[in-house]
C-alpha cells in the first residue's frame, strides 16, 4: 500500500511543481502582454498555489496517519516480527522534506492468532534512517484489505487499553522482541535499548534550571515554596502581588530579593519560565490565559477554571504555543493512581464505583 502511495505522491508532487511553474510562466506572459491584469493574475496564482499545497498536504495526512488511527481503534492490528528490511526509493512530501521508502519482510501474528509468514509491506521512514534492527512492531492489519499494512507508533497502542487483551494473546503466540516505533517527520524504528539511551541523552542535554514566578501570597503559596525547595533544577525567582506592602512582606518572609506589583512587568520578566497561579479562584482563567499568551508555562491551583470552554481555550492555546499547562493536583501523579489506571484494562467493564474519602 505504502509503495503505491509513495509513487502516487511523487507523481502528484511533480505534477504540482509543473503546474506552479506554468502559472509562474503565465504571470510573466500576462505582465508583458496584459499588464492591466497582472494584479488579478497574481492573486489567482497565489490562491491556486496555496490551494494545491493544502490539498496535497491533506492527501498525505489522510493516507497514512488517519488510516492508522482508525484501524487501531477498530482493533485491526497485528504484531509483525521484522526479519529483513531494505531501502526502495527516495521520496518527498509537500514541504519537500526527504524520506526513504523501506520494504519490510516480516512474520505476522494476527488478532485471530493466525501466523502469516514472509509478509511484505512498505513504510515511509525518516531521512536519517541508516539501518533498521530486526524485531517486533505493531502494524495495521485487515484480512479483507491485506495491502493496508502500516507501522503503528507504540504510543498509539498504549493509549488504547481496550486492545490489551488481544495484544496479550498475540504475545503469547510468538516470541516478541519489541522495537520502538515513533514519528519524527517520517517513521523511526529503533531497538528499545538504543531508544532509551537516546532519550536519556536528550534529557541530560535539556536539563536546566526551571524559573518560576508565583501569583498570590496565600498559605498555599507558602506550601508551594516548600515543595520547590525540595525539587531539583527548580527555583522561584520572583513573586507577584497587587499590594506593594504585601509583596514586600512576602518576599522578605521567603528571602526573595525580587517582587512585582505590575501585571505586565511580571509576565514579561525574562527570569520567569513558568507562572504558578494561586490568585483568587475567579482570576485563575485570566491569569493562566495571560501567562500563556506571554509565552510562559502555567501551573494553576485548584479549581483550574470555571467552565469547560475556558479549559478548552487554555488547552488549545498551550498546544498551539507548545507550552506546559497543568492543574496543581497531585493525585494523578501518585504511584498508586498510575497502578490503578494500568490495572483497569485487565478487568471487566466497570458498572459502579463507590469512593470513601
Amino acid at each position: 500500500m505504502q509503495l503505491k502511495i509513495a509513487k502516487i505522491i511523487n507523481s502528484l508532487l511533480a505534477l504540482m511543481t509543473v503546474i506552479i511553474l506554468a502559472l509562474a510562466g503565465g504571470y510573466i506572459f500576462v505582465y508583458q502582454r496584459y499588464p492591466e491584469f497582472k494584479t488579478t493574475y497574481l492573486i489567482l496564482f497565489a490562491v491556486i498555489a496555496v490551494a494545491l499545497m493544502i490539498f496535497f498536504r491533506w492527501m498525505e495526512e489522510g493516507w497514512d496517519k488517519r488510516v492508522i488511527t482508525r484501524m487501531a481503534k477498530e482493533g485491526k492490528v497485528a504484531i509483525a516480527n521484522i526479519k529483513h528490511s531494505e531501502r526502495v526509493m527516495r521520496m518527498r512530501d509537500s514541504t519537500f522534506t526527504n524520506f526513504w521508502l523501506y520494504e519490510f519482510a516480516a512474520d505476522l501474528i494476527t488478532p485471530g492468532l493466525e501466523k502469516l509468514p514472509d509478509v511484505k509491506f512498505w513504510e515511509k521512514m525518516n531521512a536519517d534512517t541508516q539501518d533498521i534492527p530486526n524485531g517486533s512492531v505493531f502494524v495495521t492489519y485487515d484480512p479483507e484489505k491485506p495491502t493496508q499494512i502500516f507501522v503503528v507508533p507504540n504510543v498509539l497502542i498504549s493509549r488504547l487499553p481496550e486492545l490489551m487483551p488481544a495484544v496479550r494473546e498475540m504475545e503469547a503466540k510468538a516470541s516478541i522482541r519489541y522495537l520502538d516505533a515513533y514519528y519524527n517527520k517520517g517513521m523511526v524504528i529503533k531497538s528499545m535499548k538504543e531508544s532509551l539511551a537516546e532519550q536519556r541523552r536528550a534529557v541530560e542535554e535539556m536539563i536546566e534550571m526551571i524559573k518560576i514566578g508565583t501569583v498570590g501570597t496565600g498559605f498555599i503559596v507558602d506550601r508551594f515554596f516548600d515543595a520547590v525547595s525540595k525539587t531539583e533544577n527548580t527555583v522561584i525567582t520572583t513573586i507577584y502581588s497587587r499590594s506593594e506592602e504585601t509583596a514586600r512582606a512576602f518576599a522578605a518572609k521567603h528571602n526573595m530579593a525580587k517582587w512585582h506589583t505590575d501585571h505586565e512587568a511580571f509576565l514579561n520578566d525574562p527570569e520567569v519560565d513558568v507562572v504558578y497561579v494561586a490568585s483568587p479562584n475567579s482570576l485563575h482563567y485570566q491569569w493562566s490565559l495571560d501567562a500563556l499568551e506571554a509565552g510562559k508555562g502555567v501551573i494553576c491551583e485548584k479549581p483550574f477554571v470555571a467552565t469547560l470552554s475556558e479549559a478548552e481555550t487554555l488547552r488549545d492555546l498551550a498546544r498551539e504555543k507548545g507550552l506546559f499547562l497543568v492543574e496543581a493536583i497531585t493525585v494523578p501523579h501518585l504511584p498508586n493512581f498510575q497502578l490503578l489506571r494500568d490495572q483497569l484494562a485487565k478487568i471487566s467493564p466497570i458498572r459502579l464505583v463507590q469512593l470513601e474519602l
